[in-house]
Order: structure tokens, then C-alpha cells, then sequence
């Protein structure tokens, strides 16, 4: 009786085999925790950086303009009409933001360029981009990446434009800190459907302070402080421009 003899498996290629599946089975959950731990700071510490080329264009100074820190907007006032009506925005993940379309310039003298940042609500976010890229996100809200930061150049010997907006989820009070290369923060409160903040900076409209009263039942007044909810929802202040 002929015993069937199987085929002779060299021995270092039985280790090469072994070693391999080891090596695979390791790697795969070591990989996968890094990129996610990667993603997680992108969420949480993503900037948006554009250059001169994403500008919409030099101009002077605007003399109506709020500062800050060698960036200048007459949007950085706010809007303090509590019945306005505001675009709202939806995003990818479902979360619905109202926009203050706030066009930002930066002086000629904040080269290189000015570091923006949301301090408060952390809910809030800023999306900025290009004229031909905003034009679009518009248009198609969901595909907009709103961010933390934005951080915008100087160009030229004139004030650089740039196109974008406030995200809040509330109507409220956010604080920005702008900050630059060489100069320390400045922090400025912008109310969005409030008219009052209770800020650090005795951020001032139209040279009066930005204040928000709220009636209650027994008549008493209470301060919005920022990021909190006015009593004004967006249910009560009419239909949404886009």
C-alpha cells in the first residue's frame, strides 16, 4: 500500500508566514488608533488658512469698521436686531447654524498674517474661503468645513478681503481672539440676535455698549453673557434670508 506523502513546506517559509500574520494582526489596531487620534486633533484644532490668492481683493480702510488687532470689519459690530432674519445653514452631520456673513479685511500692517479663533461658545465656528469657493458653499451648504480658526494674510499696501461668516448654533455672544506672529491677543464679542454682551473687552456699537435686556415676568432684566441663548428663538424672528 502506497502512503501518500505531502508535499515538503520549506521551514523558513512556514516562519516567513507566521511572522507576517503577527506582524499584520499588531499593526492593523495600532494604525487605527493613531489615524483616529490624528482625526480627533484635526476636529478639535483644525485652521483654515488662506493666502493672498483666496483674497477677494485689496481695498482701503474702512472707516465705518470695527478693529482689532490689524483686522477690520463693520460685520465685527454684530447685529443686534433680535427680529432679523439670518441665513441658516445645514451641515453634513445634521447640525443646523445660523451664518452672520462677516467680511473680513487685514490691515497691510498685520503681516504676515492674523490668527482668528472661536474662545466662546466652543459650539460656535467660522468659515472662510475664497469668493468663488464661498459663492459655491452657499449655494450647497452641507459641503462647507467650518473650523476654529481661520488665520488670513496681509497683502500689499492695502486692506486684504476675505469672504466668510460667524457659525453659532443660538442666537448669542461670541468672543474671537485675534492674534499675530508678534503681537499679543486681542479678544472682541460679537452679539448675533442679542443686543447686549456681557463682555471683557466693553466691546461698544455705534460708541455705546453692547447690552441685552430680557424681561421677565417680574420685570427684571438679566444680562445675555456670551454664548447663552437670547429669548428671541429662531422660530420668532420670521423666515431666513439666504
Amino acid at each position: 500500500m502506497n502512503a501518500t506523502v505531502p508535499p515538503h513546506r520549506p521551514k523558513h517559509a512556514t516562519t516567513l508566514i507566521t511572522s507576517s500574520i503577527a506582524t499584520l494582526i499588531m499593526t492593523l489596531p495600532l494604525s487605527s488608533c493613531t489615524n483616529g487620534k490624528r482625526a480627533s486633533q484635526a476636529a478639535h484644532h483644525s485652521t483654515t488658512v488662506l493666502d493672498c490668492h483666496d483674497s477677494a481683493g485689496q481695498q482701503s480702510a474702512d472707516p465705518s469698521a470695527q478693529k482689532a488687532n490689524g483686522i477690520a470689519s463693520p460685520a465685527l459690530r454684530g447685529d443686534t436686531n433680535i427680529y432679523d432674519s439670518l441665513p441658516k445653514w445645514k451641515m453634513s452631520n445634521g447640525q443646523i447654524y445660523i451664518v452672520w456673513k462677516a467680511f473680513i479685511a487685514v490691515a497691510p500692517s498685520a503681516k504676515p498674517y492674523r490668527t482668528v479663533t472661536v474662545l466662546t461658545p466652543r459650539s460656535g465656528r467660522l468659515f472662510y474661503a475664497s469668493p468663488t469657493r464661498w459663492g459655491s458653499v452657499s449655494n450647497d451648504p452641507a459641503s462647507a468645513a467650518p473650523s476654529l480658526a481661520i488665520r488670513i494674510s496681509a497683502c500689499s499696501s492695502r486692506y486684504a478681503g476675505y469672504t466668510g461668516g460667524i457659525l453659532m448654533l443660538h442666537p448669542g455672544c461670541i468672543i474671537l481672539s485675534v492674534t499675530g506672529p508678534t503681537t499679543k491677543p486681542t479678544s472682541i464679542t460679537v452679539p448675533i440676535l442679542v443686543t447686549r454682551c456681557a463682555s471683557d473687552n466693553a466691546n461698544s456699537i455705534n460708541g455705546q455698549d453692547v447690552q441685552q435686556h430680557r424681561h421677565s415676568e417680574h420685570g427684571a432684566d438679566n444680562t445675555i453673557y456670551p454664548g447663552q441663548l437670547s429669548y428671541a428663538s429662531l422660530d420668532s424672528i420670521g423666515r431666513h434670508r439666504t
